[in-house]
């Protein structure tokens, strides 16, 4: 049931590689003008656009999987998915910051 939400980042996925066939590699540069004011931002926003959409979409679908798997409301399924990242984040964090802290 949860693996179903990743079915939105294989849109994302071809969203980007759409992007990669209008744009060229171009698209990965920080000096990338896009905003040329005709078609090409129209489209580079859309696809921007789209890919957030997707982004929430599954985000959305993992919580509801994660809801009726385990039998959870929903805040206590969100709190549920986004718990192991604070996990894994925060320790990093920490060392992260005591380590260029120590260094400067």
């Amino acid at each position: 049931m949860i693996g179903y939400s990743l079915i939105p980042v294989l849109f994302t996925l071809l969203m980007v590689i759409a992007q990669i066939l209008i744009f060229g590699v171009g698209v990965f540069q920080s000096d990338f003008d896009y905003n040329d004011g005709g078609l090409s931002t129209v489209v580079f926003y859309s696809s921007l656009l789209m890919e957030l959409l997707f982004s929430v979409w599954s985000i959305v679908l993992g919580v509801v999987g994660i809801a009726v798997v385990q039998k959870f409301s929903y805040g206590r399924a969100f709190v549920n998915g986004i718990l192991p990242a604070l996990v894994v984040v925060f320790p990093i964090a920490v060392i992260a910051f005591l380590v260029f802290d120590l260094m400067a």
